[in-house]
């Protein structure tokens, strides 16, 4: 099979995976592919006990598999489209002019040129504000005519979900993309992109951008958050993020929420003096699931513009944590904490009063709507806490 490196397959219409080695073994030709489900693979390119051919991302997330018909590469975004969103019966019973050609003709109806001038008039394309078509093996924005078929097909359109398909080149989505001049919301979670474009066209409307399990690295992402000035919402969770930092990228003025969750973040220090000089009107920031310690800060570096936090499931132990976390963070509003060991030490009561006596500035605390802070809260905490358990206060 003519299958290139780095090139996006699913096998049996069910299991997606990407192109890592095609090429001759033993006397026969065999593809290296790492599964975007891990538990697929069996080893990181080792073909059986011999040499390495080649890495994954993912450790022991690859096998070697036959070259066969079971293996697909995909189609064009306007065929998925045509299939889920174009009645082709109704167009044939309309009495359009699809419909007389239909009599005379042996073509098929989806293969006829001009058919999305008619899809345009006939389907209300025009008025569609959200397509769904995550799952639909597409690989590309298709060949030229399919391309210039896009123009002015989704004047409408919103919210584009192209989650979990075959792209492996990103300058594909943003040849579709372009074409929808309105576009808000771009979700492309679970598509794992090889190639990634120097450049990218303007899209003066996109305002979420969701890259969810697309395993791309921290400088990758924010070169693209630098291309898309009115981007207000950024979503990169389990991307396998383990560190991030600048590399010269400059601050953006925009961006206002952004999503970390289960990257394996370790570094509590140098995340927030990053985040402090990227992002200064970040309001909601996402960190569940990671394995952060808060760490005292050493500079004036504090991010006073965010108001929501989750920390669910990291690795904060006790009190003087919180405290660190005041001064890091002094206008919180809303934060959640539940899955930390702070959390197994004490009951579910005093561990809120123990929270909320070092954060005054709280309403919302996992998820509960704390009350208007009574004057006796400071006085009558430290008596609830368990014998031998001293409170200090900054």
């Amino acid at each position: 099979m003519d299958l290139f490196v780095g090139e996006r397959v699913i096998l049996d219409d069910e299991h997606i995976g990407t192109i890592r080695f095609n090429g001759t073994v033993e006397d026969q030709v065999w593809l290296g592919v790492e599964w975007d489900n891990p538990t697929r693979g069996k080893h990181s390119g080792q073909f059986k006990e011999g040499p390495i051919l080649f890495n994954t991302i993912v450790p022991n997330s690859a096998t070697f598999i036959k070259p066969s018909k079971r293996i697909k590469t995909g189609r064009s975004f306007l065929t998925a489209l045509k299939e889920k969103y174009l009645d082709l019966d109704l167009l044939v019973n309309s009495g359009t002019p699809i419909q007389q050609e239909s009599s005379s003709s042996c073509l098929d109806i989806e293969d006829r040129i001009g058919l999305h001038k008619i899809a345009l008039q006939f389907s209300q394309f025009d008025q569609l504000r959200l397509i769904g078509l995550e799952l639909s093996q597409i690989n590309g924005a298709g060949n030229e005519e399919e391309i210039d078929g896009l123009n002015g097909l989704l004047p409408s359109v919103e919210t584009l979900n192209l989650s979990c398909n075959l792209f492996s080149d990103l300058h594909e989505v943003f040849k579709i993309v372009s074409k929808q001049p309105k576009l808000k919301e771009l979700i492309l979670s679970s598509n794992r992109f090889q190639f990634i474009p120097d450049r990218i066209p303007s899209l003066p409307s996109l305002e979420i951008l969701n890259l969810d399990s697309t395993l791309l690295s921290w400088n990758q992402a924010l070169f693209l958050v630098t291309q898309i000035p009115t981007l207000i919402e950024l979503s990169l969770s389990n991307c396998r993020i383990q560190n991030i930092s600048l590399l010269g990228h400059s601050h953006h003025h925009h961006l206002s929420v952004l999503n970390l969750d289960q990257n394996g973040l370790t570094n509590w220090h140098d995340l927030m003096r990053i985040l402090h000089l990227l992002f200064p009107r970040l309001e909601t920031l996402n960190l569940r699931r990671n394995q952060l310690k808060i760490t005292p800060i050493t500079k004036d570096e504090s991010l006073v513009s965010i108001k929501h936090l989750s920390l669910v499931g990291n690795q904060i132990e006790n009190g003087t944590e919180i405290d660190e976390l005041r001064d890091w963070i002094p206008n919180l509003t809303s934060l959640y904490l539940t899955g930390n060991p702070l959390y197994d030490t004490q009951d579910v009561k005093k561990n809120r009063l123990l929270v909320l006596a070092r954060y005054p500035s709280l309403t919302q605390l996992d998820g509960s709507q704390v009350k208007e802070h009574s004057p006796s809260l400071s006085t009558n905490f430290p008596q609830e806490l368990a014998p031998g358990f001293f409170l200090i206060i900054r």
